[in-house]
């Protein structure tokens, strides 16, 4: 009996992990510039970003070269709970709140002084391959903001 109640869970186990599907957002991220829209511009020369699992959400790294050759460097936490939080050194923003949609997107309202000025989406398409950022708002210079960014799994 015993060994038939150890062979069942052993099973189960087993069962359970086979379901278990990959985060779709989890993985290095480069962004395809040729297929992307910064508007208003100028766009990066580069950006590749790592999603990282965390409790409750996702740490964001990312690095690459701005429009004038600069190396660039950020680090973002994307916590799932629907509540502002703060951020640091983005000039459109001072709060964020992220929210999952279902298991491929995730979206988010960026606020200024407490009010909203860019609500984007994250999605990850049902191969996985490709993720895409759609923001929408304006920026800190009062310009309209309509950017889609296409990154590709590394």
């Amino acid at each position: 009996m015993v060994s038939l109640g150890a062979a069942m869970v052993c099973s189960l186990s087993v069962h359970s992990l086979a379901l278990q599907v990959p985060d779709p957002f989890v993985g290095t991220w480069k962004v395809n510039l040729a297929k992307s829209t910064y508007d208003p511009g100028p766009a990066p020369r580069s950006s590749t970003a790592r999603y990282e699992a965390i409790e409750g959400g996702y740490r964001q790294t990312a690095d690459g070269t701005d429009a004038n050759g600069q190396p660039t460097h950020s680090v973002l936490m994307l916590v799932l709970d629907g509540k502002d939080h703060p951020i640091q050194g983005n000039p459109n923003a001072d709060t964020v709140a992220f929210t999952r949609r279902d298991v491929r997107a995730i979206d988010s309202i960026w606020k200024k002084g407490g009010q909203v000025t860019i609500t984007a989406s994250n999605v990850v398409s049902a191969d996985g391959k490709v993720r895409t950022i759609t923001q929408k708002g304006g920026d800190a210079q009062g310009r309209a903001v309509n950017t889609v960014i296409v990154s590709e799994k590394q």
